[in-house]
C-alpha cells in the first residue's frame, strides 16, 4: 500500500501553520496535510498552484470539506465554476 503521508507529527500542544500572509491556528492532535485543488478537466496541475493546509480528520464522514472563502482564496476556484453534487448537514445547517 502506498504511503500517503509520512512523518506527520501529532502535536501535543496547539500550534499554527502559515499560508501566504495568513496564520492558521491548529488544535492539539490535528494533523495537517498540504493539498491543492484543480478543475477535473485540467489533467495536469499548473506550476502556479500553491498547496494549502487541510486538517486530516479521521472521524469526518465525508470526502472533503472546505469553506467558500478558503476555496476562493486558497485554491483560486469559484463556486460558480463547480458542479453541485448535493448537500450535507453541518452544525444544523444544510450546506451545498
Amino acid at each position: 500500500m502506498p504511503r500517503l503521508f509520512d512523518r506527520s507529527p501529532f502535536p501535543a500542544q496547539p500550534s499554527e501553520v502559515v499560508r501566504g500572509h495568513e496564520r492558521i491556528r491548529l488544535r492539539a492532535d490535528q494533523i495537517v496535510l498540504w493539498v491543492s485543488l484543480t478543475l477535473q478537466r485540467e489533467r495536469n496541475a499548473k506550476p502556479s498552484i500553491v498547496p494549502f493546509p487541510a486538517i486530516l480528520d479521521t472521524g469526518f464522514n465525508f470526502t472533503f470539506s472546505i469553506h467558500e472563502r478558503h476555496l476562493a482564496e486558497w485554491s483560486g476556484l469559484r463556486l460558480d465554476t463547480l458542479v453541485d453534487l448535493g448537500t450535507i448537514r453541518d452544525r444544523g445547517q444544510t450546506v451545498p
